[in-house]
């Protein structure tokens, strides 16, 4: 998909990882964190994350958002990419969806409301056994920092 546009629309309550920064995301961790990979996109807002890595190659793609509105929209982006069969979009309150995911995730990424404490509360569910494949990596966004990467061994 590569020179496609991804078109989201942008509601309130929603910031869309820019397509610079997605490249700077992709380009530091490298093809290898993403072809055949497992991917989730916790807050997944729009689903761009997901589909980028989706469109780069992940092999399957789980997108967590709470608001159905914006589950619909990512079903339809995921749909305009045919991509569709390489993904499952749960609506679900993040801390209540650690029960549903299939877990082996390569690359996770977290991406909370920045006007909410949500980044400390997930602490927990985002280290459970088995979420996050060994050798897997979570990227963590917060406000006015990016909190870094978590690599499991």
């Amino acid at each position: 998909h590569k020179g496609r546009i991804i078109q989201t629309r942008v509601a309130a309550g929603i910031r869309p990882t820019t397509e610079k920064v997605r490249s700077a995301i992709f380009s530091i961790i490298g093809n290898e964190a993403v072809i055949g990979k497992r991917v989730l996109d916790l807050y997944a807002g729009t689903g761009v994350m997901g589909i980028e890595a989706l469109s780069r190659g992940a092999i399957w793609a789980e997108f967590v958002e709470r608001n159905i509105g914006r589950c619909r929209a990512i079903k339809a982006l995921l749909g305009q990419f045919s991509l569709e069969l390489s993904a499952r979009v749960i609506q679900s309150d993040v801390n209540r969806a650690w029960s549903t995911l299939e877990g082996g995730y390569d690359l996770v990424f977290v991406d909370p409301p920045y006007d909410s404490d949500e980044i400390r509360e997930i602490g927990d569910g985002i280290r459970m056994p088995r979420l996050i494949a060994e050798g897997g990596l979570s990227l963590e966004e917060a406000e006015k920092q990016t909190r870094g990467a978590i690599k499991t061994d």
